[in-house]
């Protein structure tokens, strides 16, 4: 956990304090979760940094997060996408990477997930209804992704 509530905790370094905490640790699975503040959709968007030694096994992972959330159903589309594929501009070029994503660096998987936009009030409201089954599809995505497809036991999951 990276911050209380919406506002920028460490505007002086935006992004890179959140790869280095990750770093720091040796994690094995970096996640950032946000919310598009562009449009008023309800898209599901899970995004991997191409080009990296871990490009593979982050879109395998995406893949099991996003089947694991569409059997919760809500969103109106679910796409695993690269960073080049989303056509983002920045100072008038094409971005090629993410800065959260770019920066981490222990080999494991990192991905960016986009839970629709901020602007829809009605995917606002599902995000703040469906948190729980959202967060455990995630949670059983990553078991699975350790495990080898394993189903957990333990009783947090059920």
């Amino acid at each position: 956990r990276t911050r209380e509530g919406d506002k920028d905790v460490r505007p002086e370094k935006r992004l890179e304090w959140r790869d280095k905490i990750a770093n720091d640790n040796n994690s094995e699975v970096f996640i950032s979760f946000h919310l598009d503040a562009a449009g008023d959709t309800r898209n599901l968007k899970v995004i991997y940094q191409q080009g990296k030694s871990n490009e593979e096994i982050s879109k395998f992972l995406g893949n099991k997060i996003i089947d694991a959330l569409k059997s919760n159903g809500g969103f109106s589309k679910y796409s695993l996408n690269d960073v080049i594929s989303l056509g983002r501009i920045e100072n008038g070029k094409l971005t090629t990477h993410l800065g959260v994503l770019n920066g981490f660096n222990t080999g494991g998987p990192g991905l960016l997930i986009e839970f629709g936009s901020i602007a829809s009030a009605s995917n606002r409201q599902y995000i703040r209804d469906n948190c729980y089954s959202i967060g455990k599809s995630i949670a059983i995505a990553v078991y699975q992704y350790f495990h080898k497809g394993e189903q957990p036991r333990l009783s947090i999951f059920k």
